[in-house]
């Protein structure tokens, strides 16, 4: 009788010593307009934090998710955020076809995105007072 092994139990140290760019989803976007391609990847879950935090405060919060999810083939980044001014400067359809890749990979749909949105917009600032 064979016995089947299990797979090891991951300590805190295990955890927390990978490299997350290693295992990251990503993959290749052929972008017409720039006649070539880049890679999108999935986002950590301090940067979609960070991302959903922006789109209560910022317009501009899909450029600033371009600056973080458009990489390399090595899994680095492309943009810094100081370009995402600039990248607001790109053809919309250009964007859209980098984003709609980049929620693709990180399995965000468009209701989510809505509902995160109106979620952050409910919460207090901290501004009000009570008496």
């Amino acid at each position: 009788m064979t016995t089947k092994k299990l797979p090891k139990r991951l300590t805190r140290d295990d955890i927390l010593s990978r490299n997350a760019k290693k295992y990251l989803k990503s993959r290749e976007v052929f972008v017409e307009e720039w006649e070539g391609s880049v890679f999108v990847r999935e986002l950590t879950a301090g940067e979609q934090r960070r991302c959903a935090e922006m789109s209560k405060d910022s317009d501009d919060a899909a450029t600033r998710m371009l600056t973080v999810c458009v990489v390399d083939e090595n899994g680095d980044q492309l943009f810094e955020e100081k370009d995402a001014e600039e990248l607001q400067n790109q053809g919309g359809r250009v964007l859209k076809t980098i984003l709609d890749a980049i929620t693709e990979i990180n399995g965000v749909t468009a209701e989510m995105i809505e509902e995160t949105r109106k979620n952050l917009q409910s919460v207090p600032s901290g501004n009000s007072s009570s008496g």
